[in-house]
């Protein structure tokens, strides 16, 4: 069972994609938030583009945790 879990292939290929993609979403969505102020500064966006940009945040962590292991599960066939 270890050695399966840490192999990228069948079933376990779907958790590590699923973890991964979690992590992912995880640090940027908390990390947006402390860094809104640097990001609007450097980039030179007004307020209402900061406030686009994290919806889009949102709706990237919210696809991330809802479509990516399903897609992940659909392709594979490998019991």
């Amino acid at each position: 069972m270890i050695r399966g879990l840490l192999s990228f292939s069948g079933r376990y290929r779907i958790l590590h994609l699923t973890w991964f993609a979690f992590f992912l979403s995880f640090v940027i969505w908390f990390n947006i938030a402390p860094l809104a102020t640097t990001i609007q500064q450097d980039l030179r966006l007004t307020t209402e583009q900061l406030k686009v940009l994290s919806i889009c945040n949102e709706s990237k962590k919210f696809c991330d945790l809802n479509f990516y292991p399903q897609c992940c599960s659909s392709n594979n066939t490998e019991q």
